[in-house]
């Protein structure tokens, strides 16, 4: 008996020994997980905005003072008088002004009575001197045209020629876009098509080139080489792959930062050159008009001084008339007048003496930093949140972005104007407010809490649950969203993502 229980003790000993292994073994083969946060991929939308103050003006403050100093005659407006278009807001003293138009009218007179008395007709040397006139104003046209030509030309190279870039529509390429320099003189506006092959050329790629020319260009990493016959110049990026890469340069870049102010100094050119034509056209005209007139009637040069002396009267007449409307200060729109800062009697200068604000009439402005100014554009969606009411939040759209810098602090900035799709009815001048432009969004993107995502020199992972284990997948972000999610690819809708609790 004695045998039998001492058996049954190593056979039992034997079995814990074998649990026991077993028990390490498989422990070290199936650790237990870490306590973890889970999330499971879904689709949905990702923002990306950038946050600016804002403050409320009105759309249109007046500062109004005279052309020139003088002394108060009245003043028929106060604060808090609301006016009309055209009110009368002051006046200034007008005795010697009505003194020199009396003085002006009879000269005027004078001027008529000497017109009359003249019976001569023209003489050689009048007659010699209408001919060099319409000579010199010949020649002052072909130098107009010439000169204004160029200038529209030189504006239009510009407009052509500045800040061209190249675009790509695969929204998977990956490569570099080509740098493009060169100066485009030919005129026809449009779209280069830039078709990447591979090729035996020493960059290993060629080119095929269609829209605005039809060509076919090797491709070089080395140096800036030319594509069709425009004066236009490409390089490419060593690093890249181009294989099937299709590019497209537009002339003109309406992208650019500089294509509105280039835009507009074009159109100004045009319209400077027509205007500056037609002026010198006319001149030449009036002095063929007066060239013949000179020679159909006897003594005309004396008839035509008689004449200019009438309208130099005159224009003197026309002169001290606007000088008597500069005397009087009306309102340019109906508003309020918020100060008066002259009373009657008292001396002034150009300085403002009346501000006018137009009622009910608001804009938000803000001022964007020069690092984000190139992601603002007109018509982005806006969110506004007011001081004055922080628990209503507002709709809006980027209405204008200023073309002109603003410098505060040594830091730039660009004004731009925000206009509310719903405007509160207590809206006033000198509110603040802070204000969310959505610069970049994806609509049902699949989506990663950005907690989510670990990141090493531009590598971005998740920590994927897969199977009862924890593994390492590496996706791509498309967006960055500061709404708490990133855009992103590579995984599948579905999946368990994980980090450390």
């Amino acid at each position: 008996m004695k045998f039998v229980r001492s058996h049954y003790l190593y056979v039992f000993g034997a079995l814990i020994l074998v649990a026991t292994a077993f028990f390490l073994i498989w422990n070290v083969l199936h650790p237990a997980l870490p306590e973890v946060v889970t999330h499971t991929i879904e689709r949905g939308d990702v923002a990306q905005f950038i946050s600016v103050s804002g403050f409320v003006e009105a759309k249109n403050t007046a500062q109004l003072g005279f052309p020139t100093g003088g002394t108060i005659l009245d003043v028929p407006v106060t604060e808090g008088t609301v006016v009309e278009a055209g009110t009368v807001l002051a006046t200034l003293n007008n005795t010697d002004v009505e003194a020199q138009r009396a003085q002006a009218v009879a000269a005027r007179a004078s001027a008529q009575a000497s017109l009359q008395e003249l019976l001569a007709g023209a003489s050689t040397e009048s007659r010699d001197i209408s001919s060099k006139n319409v000579a010199i104003a010949a020649a002052q046209l072909e130098r107009v045209i010439a000169l204004e030509n160029e200038k529209v030309a030189t504006a239009k190279k510009t407009l052509l020629s500045s800040s061209l870039q190249a675009f790509t529509d695969k929204e998977s390429e990956d490569a570099v876009p080509p740098v493009i320099s060169g100066s485009y003189i030919c005129n026809a506006e449009g779209t280069y098509n830039l078709e990447l092959y591979r090729s035996g050329a020493n960059s290993r790629y060629s080119m095929n080139i269609t829209g605005l020319e039809d060509a076919t260009s090797p491709v070089s990493f080395d140096q800036a080489l030319p594509f069709g016959t425009c004066g236009l110049r490409a390089i490419f990026d060593a690093s890249s792959d181009y294989s099937n890469s299709t590019w497209r340069v537009t002339i003109p870049n309406t992208a650019s930062s500089l294509y509105t102010t280039n835009k507009n100094a074009y159109e100004l050119a045009k319209t400077q050159a027509a205007n500056n034509i037609e002026s010198a056209t006319q001149a030449l005209t009036l002095a063929k008009l007066q060239d013949q007139k000179e020679n159909a009637l006897p003594r005309t040069e004396a008839i035509a001084k008689a004449q200019a002396m009438v309208a130099e009267a005159e224009a003197s007449i026309a002169q001290i008339d606007a000088r008597l409307t500069n005397l009087v200060l009306t309102a340019p729109f109906a508003g309020t007048v918020t100060s008066v800062s002259a009373l009657k009697g008292e001396s002034v200068t150009s300085a403002p003496i009346i501000t006018l604000v137009a009622e009910n009439r608001y804009v938000l402005k803000a001022r964007i930093p020069e690092i984000d100014v190139t992601t603002v554009e007109t018509n982005q969606p806006a969110r506004i949140t007011f001081d004055a009411e922080d628990t209503e939040v507002y709709e809006g759209v980027v209405s204008f972005i200023s073309p002109a810098p603003t410098v505060i602090s040594g830091v730039t900035y660009y004004e731009t104007e925000i206009t509310l799709t719903n405007p509160p009815s207590w809206l006033r001048g000198g509110l603040n407010a802070d204000v969310e432009i959505l610069v970049k969004s994806e609509t049902n993107a699949l989506r990663v809490p950005r907690r989510f995502l670990f990141e090493n020199d531009g590598v971005y992972t998740v920590s994927e649950l897969k199977a009862g284990n924890i593994a390492t997948t590496t996706i791509d972000v498309t967006l960055l969203g500061n709404d708490g999610f990133a855009a992103v690819s590579g995984i599948t809708e579905g999946s368990v993502i994980t980090i450390p609790k």
